[in-house]
Parts: C-alpha cells; structure tokens; sequence
C-alpha cells in the first residue's frame, strides 16, 4: 500500500484538488455538450413546426382554389409563396 510521507505534507491537498479539478473539467464539459444538444433539439422542433404550418396553409389554398375553380391544376403545378417558405401543387 502506497503512504503518503510525512515529509511532503502538500501533495495530499495537491492531488485532492486535482482530482476535484479533473471532476469538475468532466463535469463541465458533459453539462456543455448536453446544453448544445438541447439547443440542437429545440431548433429542429421549431423547423418542424413552421414546415407543418407551411403545409397545412398550402393545402388549404389549394382546396380553396380547387373550390373556387373546377379546371384549377389541369393546366400545371401552382406556385404558392408563404411568408416564411414556399410550395408548388
């Protein structure tokens, strides 16, 4: 078994703190990578709501056209912008 000498009364308080220094980096680190990974989920739920909203609003304009207008897209796909995107019928 290993004993610390008497001698070197400091390297017990010297490898105590880098030990709690190695455990706090770890720490640290695993607290960073899990707050960009939240950050990444949270951007991909937001692009996947604002992609069912676009899809939702470019159904409904084309059900609204096709009601209004029996011929509507027997002459080609339809352009629709949206504020924040774009679709084609």
């Amino acid at each position: 078994m290993f004993r610390f000498s008497s001698r070197r009364p400091g390297i017990t308080a010297l490898v105590t703190v880098m030990v709690l220094g190695g455990v706090a980096l770890f720490t640290a680190i695993v607290i960073a990578l899990r707050g960009a990974g939240e950050t990444d989920l949270s951007l991909t739920t937001l692009n996947g709501a604002q992609a069912d909203a676009l899809l939702a609003g470019c159904a409904d304009e084309a059900l609204l056209r096709l009601s209004r207008d029996q011929d509507y897209g027997s002459s080609g796909a339809a352009y629709f912008p949206f504020g924040n995107g774009e679709c084609t019928v």
